[in-house]
């Protein structure tokens, strides 16, 4: 039993440590500018205050947060703010 624990473990490793070797390909991520600075950095309070507008008097009556996407919130058809 321990044989085989211990060529699994070998195998797993060689498996997993040879993806980094077939991934030679480099790839070039685009710079965004963010409104806000890392994860508890500061945030546009204006634009969160415009996001829970549009999830207080749209989403809110049949969803909880957790539901919301904020993906959808910019297409055509989506929740619209009240002016």
């Amino acid at each position: 039993m321990k044989k085989l624990f211990k060529l699994i473990l070998i195998l797993s490793f060689f498996s997993l440590n040879s993806v980094q070797t077939f991934a030679a390909e480099k790839v070039d991520y685009l710079k965004t500018d963010w409104s806000f600075k890392g994860l508890f950095g500061k945030f546009d309070r204006a634009a969160l205050q415009r996001g829970y507008q549009v999830y207080t008097e749209v989403c809110a009556s049949c969803h909880s947060m957790k539901y919301l996407s904020y993906r959808n919130l910019s297409e055509e058809g989506g929740p619209e703010f009240s002016e």
